[in-house]
């Protein structure tokens, strides 16, 4: 994952992540989600977006799947990231906005989460895209 370049950060669960601005075909303002059951445990469920049905995902800070509540919605924003020709939605409390200055990461680590980063005095996780659809869809 090149890290270089514009990145969305966004917050989540309290936390911080960063992704591609590249990566981020748009941010919308959704209600509940649809649970899928034997869905990967990084899905939460699905959402219609505009008329497509994408992946509905909930990442920690370690790119784990985290508990969920037994109603789950969005909260309020969901991200919808592009990759690999699919995509995905990540659930996120707040946008931080499209910034040009988040640090690169100095060595990536493998997973959906490939390390963090401190910006503004706030540590940030670097999120990969076609990570994260490979998780979602079962791919190595």
């Amino acid at each position: 994952m090149a890290d270089a370049g514009a990145a969305l950060v966004y917050t989540s669960g309290g936390r911080c992540f960063a992704v591609p601005a590249a990566a981020v075909r748009e941010v919308v303002i959704k209600g509940a989600i649809t649970r899928v059951p034997g869905a990967p445990a990084l899905v939460v469920g699905v959402a219609m977006v505009r008329g497509r049905l994408i992946p509905v995902a909930v990442i920690s800070a370690g790119g784990a799947p985290v508990d969920e509540p037994a109603s789950v919605t969005t909260l309020p924003r969901l991200v919808v990231l592009a990759a690999d020709g699919e995509e995905v939605g990540v659930v996120a409390d707040e946008t931080l906005g499209i910034v040009d200055d988040l640090p690169s990461l100095e060595r990536a680590a493998p997973g959906v989460v490939r390390g963090e980063v401190t910006w503004r005095d706030r540590l940030v996780a670097r999120v990969d895209p076609a990570a994260l659809v490979g998780a979602i869809l079962g791919e190595s």
